[in-house]
């Protein structure tokens, strides 16, 4: 992984140091060489070394005093080299001088070895003299103590640099894995710098950002001064004033999406001394959309099921409130940030998204959220095995390669996974694994968002759909029935009574024959006709209601007698008819139903459609049994027909959905309507599940 420019320049400040150091203590104890390495265990990185003079012998011998440096650096004394004491004065200072053997074997004269510790950072140096005869004493190992000493506390805040330097870069990457928008802001309220989701929502890039204001941020190319959200940013910047936090929810046009800002300002004692990064406020932005959708989706359901199942109001209202209040408890104050390093930890511990790191198959962290939803401890959460907690999921889902090694997306998993409490309890987590590189180790991150009272709202509003449905079979079949008890009891009883009637009068008036008088028999006759007259209406009524020759001679004959009673009755229509089907391939439960299609849609037609001619096809073919209703009337916009037109289509889609069919209507203004219901049905005429 090659290093961030931070650490880049701590390294830039640590070679010069030591050059100088190596060169202070040759001239300090009059060295020919210098050897000087530094090494801080901390920061994991590979000691540093410099030298002043050239190195006697050949490449070999130069490497294998590297060698032995680093192994006295790191605390091991290797043979030939006896400890010195050189007083009280330097008590984190080793001294060890080198044996003639030692020396021999490596071309010096005279030489000293020093050891400097301080905390984790130790500082190891060599000084030899490979011509003079004059020994390196307790002097020379004085100086170069002093010496070390002032070079040990330089680079201990170069140190401190790297890893602070490290401590942010984690800090970002964990931030940059965050679904929402994050931007740290100056006191301008411009953008000082923003998370990677500013280049997932398309946005820009995050290094061309900085300077720019939220309104140019969001709508980069918006010229438009009375824009909505120029006015919002400035109104939440200047409650800032007065305010530790703001909070908006805004729906953006450009964007499409449902915004919730969260503005906090941070406290002066708190904020940063780096000229270059004054950030005195953080601004949240997250995208609600789905939330809102899913409110007005619920609000919906709620309404329909208001008019048609009073029974059921109770329990809606209950449920709406229940998701409303789980719905509050997504909108969480950002707590103050403490101090600059801890500013991006801050956020993963507030956010409401539970946020987890794994290692080689094994939970290396996870913020309180994480631990809560599940039920444990934060502590225990790391004696957990990841079967455990999510039990539906292979061993190796942390562990087998992915694509998203290689592609530059390092986006693994979005989905809807099941997890399970500490007491056993069922949850329905919505999750996001990503794989992110933290120091050149490879983990992969979580973030899950518990949706489990959400489920079991969505699976309410299922069972309460499907039992409308049931109920609105139930309803049609039962008007179906009442329609036939009405029909026949109109035939049966009022029409017999009315013909009785008739041949009573008939009967009188041909008795009296040329006795009645005129008037007599005028009145009498009269009276017949209105009783004819009120026969053929009864009639009409009892077939509208159910006709009798459906039961009696099938449906093909009833679809006969009805285009032809339309015609009469209607003869600026031409209706045609075309029958591909035969009486015993069409199923005894759907025959009223297609009746009433067809009744329905020819009423439409003739009510709205002003159409000059009418057509009915009805096939079966291939275990299809089809039915096309088409006219060249005017046709309609879907999206607004009237009421009574629309009251027409809903009842056919509904007996349709109810039967087990698929209903499909395609109309253009000026070009007529067809409408097509087609069932699957067996060979010998049953409809299928």
């Amino acid at each position: 992984m090659s290093a961030t420019p931070d650490i880049m320049q701590g390294h830039e400040n640590i070679n010069p140091l030591m050059q100088r150091a190596a060169e202070t203590i040759a001239d300090a104890v009059e060295a020919d060489h210098v050897l000087l390495m530094f090494l801080d265990d901390t920061l994991g990185e590979h000691p540093v070394m410099s030298c002043s003079g050239t190195l006697p012998g050949n490449e070999s011998t130069s490497g294998s005093l590297n060698s032995i440096l680093e192994s006295i650096a790191r605390g091991t004394i290797p043979a030939g080299l006896e400890k010195t004491q050189i007083g009280h004065k330097h008590p984190d200072c080793e001294v060890h001088t080198p044996s003639p053997a030692f020396l021999h074997e490596h071309g010096l004269h005279t030489g000293l070895f020093v050891i400097r510790k301080h905390g984790m950072l130790r500082l190891a140096m060599l000084a030899g003299r490979s011509a003079t005869e004059a020994l390196l004493g307790a002097s020379e190992a004085q100086h170069a103590c002093e010496i070390l000493e002032i070079v040990a506390s330089s680079l201990e805040q170069v140190s401190a640099m790297l890893r602070i330097a490290q401590v942010k870069r984690q800090c970002e990457s964990t931030m940059d894995s965050l679904p929402q928008l994050v931007a740290l802001l100056d006191t301008h309220g411009h953008v000082i710098r923003t998370n990677l989701t500013l280049e997932k929502w398309n946005l820009g890039r995050v290094d061309a950002i900085q300077g720019v204001n939220l309104h140019d941020m969001l709508h980069p190319s918006c010229e438009d001064w009375d824009c909505r959200l120029r006015s919002l940013y400035v109104q939440m910047w200047q409650q800032l004033g007065s305010d530790q936090h703001g909070e908006h929810v805004f729906y953006d046009h450009k964007l499409d999406r449902f915004l919730q800002f969260r503005l906090s300002r941070y406290p002066k004692s708190r904020r940063g001394h780096d000229a270059q990064e004054q950030a005195v406020a953080s601004l949240v932005i997250e995208d609600i959309s789905r939330q809102v959708h899913a409110e007005r989706v619920l609000k919906n359901y709620n309404e329909e099921l208001e008019q048609r199942l009073q029974e059921r109001t109770l329990d809606l209202i209950r449920a709406n409130a229940q998701l409303a209040e789980k719905l509050q408890d997504h909108i969480r104050d950002a707590e103050t940030i403490k101090e600059s390093e801890k500013k991006y930890t801050c956020l993963v511990e507030t956010t409401l998204t539970g946020i987890y790191v794994i290692q080689n198959n094994r939970l290396v962290f996870c913020n309180s959220r994480f631990s809560d939803i599940f039920g444990y401890p934060q502590d225990e959460m790391y004696q957990q095995e990841m079967a455990q907690l999510f039990p539906d999921e292979l061993a190796d889902t942390y562990t087998k390669p992915t694509g998203a090694q290689q592609a530059p997306d390092p986006g693994l998993d979005r989905t809807v996974v099941k997890g399970m409490t500490r007491d056993g309890a069922t949850l329905w987590l919505h999750r996001t694994l990503t794989r992110v590189d933290c120091l050149g180790e490879p983990m992969i991150m979580g973030n899950v968002i518990d949706i489990t009272e959400q489920k079991k709202l969505e699976e309410a509003l299922s069972s309460s759909h499907d039992q409308l449905r049931i109920l609105s079979g139930k309803l049609m079949n039962t008007q179906e029935a009442e329609r036939k008890r009405i029909a026949s009891e109109l035939h049966d009883s009022i029409g017999q009574s009315i013909s009785a009637v008739k041949f009573s009068l008939e009967n009188s008036l041909h008795g009296l024959g040329e006795k009645a008088s005129q008037s007599d028999g005028a009145y009498l006759q009269n009276a017949i006709v209105k009783l004819r007259d009120t026969m053929d209406e009864v009639r009409r009524i009892s077939m509208d209601l159910r006709p009798s020759m459906l039961d009696d001679l099938g449906l093909i004959a009833t679809i006969n007698w009805f285009c032809r009673d339309l015609q009469s009755l209607i003869p600026d229509i031409e209706i045609s008819k075309k029958i591909e089907a035969a009486e015993k391939e069409i199923p005894a439960e759907l025959k009223i139903v297609i009746f009433r299609i067809i009744q329905e849609a020819l009423n439409n037609t003739v009510k709205h459609a002003h159409a000059s001619h009418a057509s009915i096809h009805l096939k079966k073919a291939d275990g299809t049994l089809e039915l096309l209703i088409e006219d060249d009337g005017q046709g309609f916009v879907m999206e607004s027909e009237s009421g009574g037109h629309r009251f027409g289509l809903d009842s056919m889609r509904e007996r349709a959905s109810l039967s087990g069919g698929r209903f499909t209507i395609e109309s253009t203004q000026g070009t007529g309507t067809a409408l097509r219901v087609s069932w699957e049905t067996e060979d010998d005429g049953a409809v299928t599940d």
